[in-house]
């Protein structure tokens, strides 16, 4: 019967290589890691308007999300305003400009976006554009 006598330098790369087994398996209850997971809800931070949709004059913007959440707000060529809204993600944000409200001259839709990320997100529709920002906090 032969034994076999293993020397310090086969047990440090047994010892080594089991080591390395076991941290190679994840725990059981270890959660994946996700760093680019969607946030569960976004901030819309601020409104600029790059052209407004009315001629002569301002718009009177407001946003829907279907109900209007945000103005409407009295915004010219330049203007940058706070909005300070949080909305889930998903959420579909339309942006209009208010105008008399008669058959003649109803409201116009500027655009609509679905918010699923932070960003710069542009409403353009009727010769206006407006850019909002999107973050997950303002």
């Amino acid at each position: 019967m032969r034994t076999r006598f293993f020397g310090l330098k086969s047990v440090a790369v047994m010892a080594l290589a089991a080591g390395a087994m076991v941290s190679a398996v994840p725990a059981a209850n270890a959660a994946p890691v996700d760093d680019a997971a969607p946030a569960a809800s976004f901030w819309l931070c601020n409104l600029r308007v790059w052209d407004t949709e009315d001629v002569t004059g301002p718009d009177e913007v407001y946003l829907k999300r279907p109900g209007v959440f945000w103005g409407p707000k009295t915004m010219n060529n330049g203007d940058l305003r706070a909005v300070n809204v949080s909305v889930p993600s998903g959420t579909v944000i339309s942006a209009w400009d208010q105008d008399t409200g008669s058959a003649v001259d109803k409201d116009d839709w500027i655009g609509s976006n679905t918010i699923t990320r932070t960003g710069i997100y542009t409403f353009q529709a009727d010769d206006a554009k407006y850019d909002l920002s999107v973050r997950t906090s303002c």
